[in-house]
């Protein structure tokens, strides 16, 4: 919900909700009303306060919602990532992308097993900058800026990871971001470095 909307919907309620009672005529009067009365256009009031900021908030939270799943299906029709084999696509949607930013916290065999897929299906193992030796500069820098877009991504996932305001849905939204540089230019710019490398030590 937009907070435009939720400030003209508080003025528009505030004359009714903050206005005073209508004082009893004492000729008709006949009996003393109850002193809580009196406080009834306050408890209105907060009432009223208090459903609005829930309304903002649940509201909030629902926009969150749309623009994480909104995001992540952009994400999977990126051109580059439906260049790779279908087998590789479902692998870094069904699977990998879960245990982004968790790798250093699995146990040994989790983490082997995790690694032994990564091989299979051609993800670079580490996300450390590789040896730049004998690459141009023009190479180097793209390689530079592109680890540094992954290293943005990872930051985002742990920022999400310990924020108490948080909705899963940008976790999992960080996660598919730093999942879709990982499998495509992180690995062709690894691929390239190792590569140029291996030409070096012939």
């Amino acid at each position: 919900m937009k907070p435009l909307h939720v400030l003209i919907l508080i003025l528009a309620l505030s004359e009714t909700s903050l206005g005073r009672p209508v004082q009893p005529n004492p000729e008709t009067e006949r009996r003393p009303s109850f002193t809580w009365k009196k406080y009834l256009p306050t408890i209105g009031a907060i009432g009223i306060i208090g459903s609005l900021i829930a309304l903002v908030f649940f509201g909030t939270r629902h926009d969150e919602a749309y623009n994480a799943i909104d995001t992540i299906d952009r994400l999977k029709h990126n051109p580059k990532l439906q260049a790779l084999p279908e087998e590789d696509r479902e692998y870094l949607f069904d699977t990998r992308i879960q245990y982004i930013g968790k790798e250093s916290g699995m146990e040994e065999e989790s983490r082997e097993n995790l690694d032994n897929d990564d091989i299979f299906h051609g993800l670079p193992l580490s996300r450390d900058m590789p040896d730049t030796t004998g690459m141009k500069r023009s190479a180097i820098k793209k390689l530079v800026s592109i680890h540094k877009k992954l290293e943005k991504g990872e930051k985002k996932i742990m920022q999400a990871q310990q924020s108490v305001h948080s909705a899963k849905a940008e976790e999992r939204t960080a996660r598919f971001a730093a999942g879709e540089i990982i499998a495509t230019d992180w690995k062709e710019a690894v691929k390239q470095a190792v590569g140029r490398s291996s030409e070096l030590q012939k």
